[in-house]
């Protein structure tokens, strides 16, 4: 059975329904409540945008241009002033994928409403097709071009989307990641495996905000903080019902594969740059389908996560400007990412891993285990005496790329006394703190963690630029030379 014979069907109905939305006293005489949003984004001086403007509830008539009247959830209260109704809904009935994607064929349960309507189909009318299918379709149409008038080619385009979220096997996204903190001299980096980093647009700023309001367990003003996000593209699963895709499908352990992808881009700026940053949301923008749309905006469904320095959410990263990072970090970014995404061994994952991990650590403790784990992870063997070789091997990677001024000897000791620190730790013979004076923020003044997370990033952007010294055994004929 043909799909596109439900266009002209849809058509009517949608043609209905903006003849009817054009008359403001039918709209006043059933009252709706709707989300107001806003048509711009405004910045605060540190030039952060203010996503928490961006929408709120209100109740009365809206004015369409600037405002989202959700006609999908009334427009099974004013159907019988329709003629086009009955057959489309009858039409869409005989499509198996239709009872399919809105998970109908079991269902023997409907609205007394829509059964008051029409007793006949009252038990089958499937509620999710009249709201999803074809309310939010009137809704994107008017907001989207501003008219009540319909135009056949932007219907078109409209009901593409509307046919490949129903009946497409595969559903093509992008996965874009706001990055907290940070501003780049470069507006888009590109990268490996079709990543790159971005500034975002007002158009993706106002989908966050507009998603972001509802979401948050942490403060929400800590995602306002990002203007760059890392974007990978080209990402798709198989079609399921409209049920299971939003309860199951968009997470972050569904993502896990793609956010693998994305934690190495924030391992390449934190080895380049040092700087603290990290995310709090997951975009999922839809390519060449729609299952919904706020304000005429594109499809795309958010997930919030806490991955960033607890500091953030304390001192309040949107309270200052962001930290600046040059055109010359940028390239080697893209070239520490090019290595990490690249190289297929698990060493260099754990430590990328690692490396997150030690700057997301609210323990100093925790910060340096993570950090020697890393080194050993690049530059170790797995034998014996693994102090001395891995002090060693750092000091003489230092030849390679010196920064800091430090001798590959200054370097040694220094790395022997991390680990002598990391041993206590291990072993729980270090000393604690035992007075009651709070330090802020973690690792702030603790040479040690600085000293040791500052070795793994010198580490993982060295072996980005010579990965030859990735094989230990390398860097021991270096010591030789």
């Amino acid at each position: 059975m043909d799909p596109e014979k439900l266009k002209p069907a849809l058509q009517d109905l949608v043609v209905e329904s903006l003849n009817w939305l054009r008359t403001p006293s039918n709209v006043e005489k059933i009252e709706p409540s709707y989300q107001k949003y806003a048509n711009e984004v405004k910045y605060d001086e540190y030039g952060w945008p203010k996503l928490t403007d961006l929408t709120f509830q209100t109740y009365g008539s809206p004015r369409h241009e600037k405002s989202v009247f959700d006609f999908s959830m009334v427009l099974y209260r004013v159907l019988e002033q329709f003629t086009a109704w009955k057959p489309f809904i009858e039409t869409a009935l005989t499509y198996d994928r239709i009872l399919w994607f809105y998970s109908l064929e079991d269902s023997d349960s409907t609205s007394e409403e829509l059964a008051r309507i029409d007793p006949q189909l009252g038990r089958s009318w499937p509620f999710r097709l009249i709201k999803s299918g074809v309310g939010d379709l009137v809704d994107r149409y008017l907001h989207r071009y501003n008219t009540f008038e319909l135009d056949e080619a932007n219907f078109g385009l409209l009901y593409t989307g509307w046919y490949n979220n129903i009946f497409a096997d595969k559903l093509e996204f992008d996965v874009i990641v706001p990055i907290l903190g940070l501003s780049f001299e470069d507006a888009q980096i590109a990268m490996a495996d079709g990543v790159e980093i971005v500034r975002m647009t007002d158009t993706i700023q106002l989908q966050r905000g507009i998603h972001g309001q509802y979401r948050y367990y942490f403060n929400s003003n800590v995602t306002r903080a990002a203007t760059f996000a890392v974007v990978s593209r080209g990402w798709e699963i198989t079609n399921v019902p409209q049920l299971i895709r939003h309860a199951t499908v968009f997470t972050p352990d569904y993502l896990r594969t793609v956010l693998a992808r994305i934690d190495l881009v924030f391992a390449a700026i934190r080895a380049v740059t040092g700087f603290q940053t990290g995310y709090s949301q997951i975009l999922i923008q839809a390519d060449g389908w729609c299952d919904h749309s706020y304000g005429g905006l594109p499809t795309t469904h958010a997930v919030s996560v806490r991955q960033f320095p607890e500091s953030f959410e304390t001192q309040g990263v949107w309270l200052s400007k962001p930290a600046d990072i040059s055109g010359k970090q940028c390239l080697e970014i893209a070239e520490t990412y090019n290595w990490l995404g690249t190289v297929r061994q698990n060493k260099v994952a754990l430590a990328a891993r690692r490396l997150n991990q030690a700057y997301l650590r609210s323990s100093d403790d925790d910060a340096i285990v993570d950090a020697i784990i890393g080194l050993e992870a690049l530059i170790g063997d797995g034998n014996a005496e693994m102090t001395h070789k891995i002090a060693s091997r750092i000091a003489a990677i230092r030849k390679l790329n010196p920064v800091d001024g430090l001798s590959p000897y200054a370097v040694f000791r220094l790395t022997k006394k991390i680990y002598a620190q990391r041993s206590a730790i291990v072993h729980g013979t270090h000393e604690t703190k035992t007075d009651k004076q709070l330090v802020t923020p973690p690792h702030g003044e603790n040479e040690r963690v600085q000293s040791s997370i500052g070795m793994l990033r010198h580490l993982v952007v060295t072996l980005a630029k010579f990965p030859e010294y990735l094989e230990p055994t390398k860097i021991d004929e270096l010591m030789l030379d």
